[in-house]
């Protein structure tokens, strides 16, 4: 498979000690020159813009919010002053500098709740999902197998549920292809169909990254490890070929193979 990606921060916060860093929120009217516009008053200034993020399409399409992390260490002007100047420009409705905790942290608590495609969405890093997944397969077993099984099936036939109401009129096969793309959006990881039947209801999917399986291969598991993403895939394709399949993972990054391989059959 032929891909390039870059590694995305999505900046929920940032902790950078002795300089002088704050978050901006800004509410403005949406207008193409808008971003340019806030930019150049930070550049003016030698204000670095650390982090900028904006958000206008599941809320009000007239109005963008904006967080900017900003470095003024370097810079001649104060936050407040800073902000009176953003309030000047045409379209600007508000401008606020959000609460400082501690020297040199910011966090973006303006932007609440999260959302993704309209749906609203939890951010949890890597580090939990890894204590969640190995510490409860060590205590627990095949019991705990069995129940991120579960759970994987049921997100993933509820996800085709929804991208079907979603994507009306959208062929079967491309619904497969966006739900593989929403999967590595979502950071979960990248993958390909290499076989595909309707016929038979039968498919095959290879996938690199499996932050599940990396889990496995960290913990030095030595042997196929998946099972939300196994379920994931075994709910997922029950739905689109509407008759019960299960997915088993042939290959996996857990034992050594470079990546992971699903291969979908119905169930005997």
């Amino acid at each position: 498979m032929s891909f390039t990606t870059v590694g995305l921060d999505l900046s929920r916060l940032a902790y950078i000690p002795n300089r002088r860093v704050y978050a901006l929120s800004i509410v403005a009217s949406k207008r193409p020159s808008i971003i340019a516009d806030v930019s150049s008053v930070f550049a003016k200034y030698g204000v670095d813009i650390l982090y900028f993020i904006s958000s206008t399409v599941y809320i009000n399409t007239d109005v963008m919010s904006a967080v900017v992390f900003a470095d003024f260490t370097d810079s001649g002007i104060s936050p407040s002053k800073l902000v009176q100047e953003l309030k000047e420009l045409n379209g600007v409705m508000s401008v606020e500098v959000l609460e400082e905790i501690v020297p040199g942290l910011v966090v973006d608590s303006y932007h609440y709740p999260l959302m993704v495609g309209g749906f609203r969405a939890i951010v949890i890093p890597e580090f939990t999902i890894r204590g969640w997944i190995h510490s409860f397969r060590v205590k627990h077993g095949i019991a705990a197998e069995v129940v991120l099984w579960h759970e994987g099936y049921v997100t993933g036939f509820t996800i085709f549920e929804e991208l079907r109401k979603i994507m009306k009129g959208v062929k079967l096969d491309k619904l497969i292809t966006i739900f593989l793309k929403l999967a590595q959006g979502l950071g979960w990881f990248i993958g390909e169909i290499t076989e595909l039947n309707f016929v038979k209801s039968s498919a095959t999917i290879r996938v690199y990254d499996s932050f599940e399986c990396l889990i496995g291969k960290r913990e030095g598991v030595n042997r196929a490890y998946s099972h939300f993403v196994r379920g994931l895939f075994s709910g997922f394709f029950t739905a689109l070929f509407g008759k019960e399949v299960v997915a088993v993972e042939t290959q996996c990054i857990a034992k050594g193979d470079p990546y992971c391989v699903f291969v979908v059959r119905p169930r005997s």
